[in-house]
């Protein structure tokens, strides 16, 4: 707090001259009016030093003069200047009249002074104490500033206001005694009185300035009167022993900040007169352990309770018109948005609350673990900023975007889930999320703002989607543990250099025939080692269950999981949590896979389902697999022609292969009419593909001399795959491998 007038007062001392002077007398130098006949104490071509006695009277040109008053900065910068003695014929001390006189011990002020103006002891930083008379009814601004060894003083009855920032950088003032008087206690009057124990504050005060009481650390209780009707932003900030507070209900407003900081502050009664509780009114309150919201209340800024760790419970009052705590939900919710604006490690956050205000759990750090619920569609602002306890989160697919350092200095989060939904990661969304060690952004998002995942330090793996457009700078800096980047954007953007800092330690994974491009474009470049990606041929015996291989937090659309590829956004299916299955709506065109490479643009925007590889050899793919509606099973390998299905009910269907080389398996959707025979009907008319698992059986032994035999129990399958109950002449398929019937 410099305020500019304080600043004028600090660029003037430096510039400051000798002033001109009527005479020097007995080391004192003076201004005479002749038509009064008094003389004014004045500043010389030398520094006063040691002791100065100040006479009643004297004589100038054969003629006395009464000493009346003492000059503006008369002995401003007399550091050797140890004691002054003023005599009670002086009236008036003017501004800045002792500013910096640092060796000055005492003083005592005669009961003549009426008035102690602007910055009088400025900085007299050895003053130890100091007598105000009786006489004096005003302390201009800055009177004591920095006078940091004053430990004590007395304000008499006749002052009626203490004024901006008089006892400003007391630090050792223990004790002061405010008269009944005293009407305005100003702004930051007792800032940074850090030794100041206890104050009363009498009823004749009606109101508490701006940072009247800032930083007085050593301050324990305070009881406000009756009388005060307001209370100053940031009055008593930063009171870090201050234990308890009785706020009057006189006071309607509790303003910006105005008890930020009190750290050792158990409670506290909001009384029913207040309407508004203003921005970061209790912030970083710690040792706060619960807190009523009156009915009255009507208006609660941001941040009015950050960082108040140790608060358990929130309750806001039956009958308020604005706020409610639905469901015993221990937080405050705004009733017409259903925003949930203020949280405590206790919250459970209902199912009606739709957004998650700023800073809503800023600071909670006893916050271990939160459960977001289907209805909340934003997550805005600093929502869970220093929730350093907090250790995994999951972020339901109804929510759209994550604000700006919504998980920052969430510390101990190692992982996070993050469903198709979100478009866009804020600036610092997870910055100096030190423990999270590995990180999939879906699909759906296309942008990664300024700083979004900065400083994780533990952070090792990261998969960026061919959905993002843009990186914003500094995004993964400060990851220097990040040792894996999958990108798979196919057209690869030219970025700043400074987005990643593991450029000499980290490879980046690409998209098959991209390297040449990423090689090309500023940014990306950098990396010391980047490799395409690819699939390889699925192991003999290689079993997929897709219930225990993936599940709904797997990113299926364009990654490689296990030796398969995931080709399946939120539009197109999803993985079903309940049944344990790939879920396929949307068909593909068989053109869009001949000839295309697995990667490329066209194949990518077109195809819809799974592509792995079967090694060089013969072999059967077995399905688990249903269909619903319109829609029935594809199954290609290689280049021939798809293999076609209808499936009723859920099934195993065997797909033979007899390869030269590897080759890839295609595994889709068709809705042909004729799919619709014998299969259930679903009411909307659309169709779906649940794929179950995969099994790849290599190297089937050809026992085409083997007999089917009528006895056996185990399903029959005929050369494209389809199930058959009485198998005519020909050959089939039998617990993977060829038979044959007579």
């Amino acid at each position: 707090m410099k305020p500019r007038t304080l600043l004028f007062i600090i660029v003037l001392l430096s510039t400051l001259t000798a002033s001109a002077y009527d005479a020097e007398i007995d080391g004192v130098y003076y201004n005479f009016n002749t038509k009064t006949m008094k003389a004014t104490v004045t500043s010389g071509d030398i520094k006063y030093t040691d002791n100065v006695v100040i006479p009643e009277t004297v004589t100038y040109n054969n003629t006395p003069y009464s000493v009346t008053s003492i000059g503006g900065l008369a002995f401003a910068n007399c550091t050797g200047l140890t004691s002054v003695t003023i005599p009670n014929s002086v009236t008036s001390i003017g501004n800045l009249a002792f500013a910096s006189c640092t060796g000055l011990t005492s003083l005592t002020i005669p009961n003549s002074v009426k008035s102690i103006v602007q910055a009088a002891f400025y900085d007299c930083s050895g003053l130890t104490s100091v007598t105000i008379p009786n006489s004096v009814t005003s302390l201009g601004k800055y009177a004591f500033y920095g006078c940091s060894s004053l430990t004590s003083v007395t304000i008499p009855n006749s002052v009626t206001s203490i004024e901006y920032a008089v006892f400003y950088g007391c630090s050792s003032l223990t004790s002061v005694t405010i008269p009944s008087s005293v009407t305005s206690i100003g702004e930051g009057a007792f800032y940074g009185c850090s030794s100041l124990t206890a104050v009363t504050i009498p009823s004749s005060v009606t109101s508490i300035g701006e940072a009247a009481f800032y930083g007085c650390s050593g301050l324990t209780s305070v009881t406000i009167p009756n009388s005060v009707t307001s209370l100053g932003k940031n009055a008593f900030w930063e009171c870090s022993s201050l234990t308890s507070v009785t706020i009057p209900n006189s006071v309607t407003s509790i303003e910006y900040s105005v008890f930020y900081g009190c750290s050792s502050l158990t409670s506290v009664t909001i009384p029913n007169s207040v309407t508004s509780i203003e921005y970061g009114a209790f912030w970083g309150c710690s040792s706060l352990t619960s807190v009523t919201i009156p009915n009255s209340v009507t208006c609660i800024g941001d941040h009015a309770f950050v960082y108040c760790s140790g608060l358990t419970s929130i309750t806001v009052e039956n009958g308020n018109t604005v706020y409610d705590s639905r469901d015993n939900c221990k937080a405050i919710i705004n009733t017409a948005t259903n925003t949930l604006i203020a949280g405590c490690m206790n919250t459970i956050i209902p199912n009606s609350v739709t957004s998650i205000g700023n800073a809503a759990f800023d600071g909670c750090t006893g916050l271990t673990s939160v459960t977001i619920s289907n209805s909340v569609t934003s997550i805005e602002y600093g929502t869970f900023w220093g929730c350093s306890s907090l250790t995994s989160v999951t972020i339901p697919n109804s929510v759209t975007s994550i604000g700006k350092s919504a998980f920052s200095e969430c510390s101990s989060l190692t992982s996070v889930t993050i469903p198709n939904s979100v478009t866009s990661i804020g600036e610092r969304a997870f910055s100096e999320c030190s423990s999270l060690t590995s990180v999939i952004i879906p699909s759906s998002v296309t942008s990664l703002e300024e700083y979004a995942f900065f400083e994780c330090s533990s952070l090792t793996s990261v998969t960026i989607p061919n959905s993002v457009t843009s990186i914003g700078d500094f995004a993964f800096e400060g990851c220097d543990d990040l040792t894996t980047v999958i990108s798979l954007i196919k057209k690869p953007f030219e970025c700043n250099v400074n987005i990643f800092s593991s450029y000499s330690s980290a490879t980046l994974f690409v998209p098959a025939g991209t390297k040449s491009k990423y090689e090309a474009v500023a940014g990306w470049n950098l990396f010391h080692e980047i490799v395409e990606m690819d699939i390889e041929p699925m192991e003999d015996g290689n079993v997929v269950n897709f219930s225990n291989d993936i599940n709904s937090d797997t990113d299926l659309d364009g990654n490689v999981i296990g030796d398969i590829l995931y080709s399946i956004s939120s539009g197109d299916g999803s993985y079903d949590s309940m049944e344990g299955c790939i879920v396929i709506t949307t068909p593909t065109d068989d053109s869009v896979i001949d000839g295309k490479d697995i990667f490329d643009d066209d194949f990518q925007a077109g195809f819809t389902g799974i592509v792995f590889k079967v090694a060089e050899g013969n072999g059967t793919v077995n399905i688990e697999a249903e269909t619903n509606g319109m829609m029935g099973l594809k199954v290609k390998i290689g280049n021939g022609g798809p293999i076609e299905m209808q499936l009723d009910g859920k099934q195993k269907v065997s797909i033979p292969y007899d390869v030269a080389e590897d080759t890839y398996v295609y595994i889709y959707g068709g809705n042909k009419e004729a799919h619709s025979k014998n299969m259930r009907y679903t009411p909307a008319g659309d169709g779906a593909l649940k794929i179950y698992g995969i099994e790849v059986v290599n190297n089937v032994v050809d026992d085409i001399g083997k007999v089917l035999s009528i006895d056996d129990d185990a399903p029959v399958y005929n050369l494209k795959g389809q199930r058959v109950c009485t198998p005519d002449k020909g050959i089939y398929i039998k617990s993977g491998k060829k038979v044959f019937v007579k």
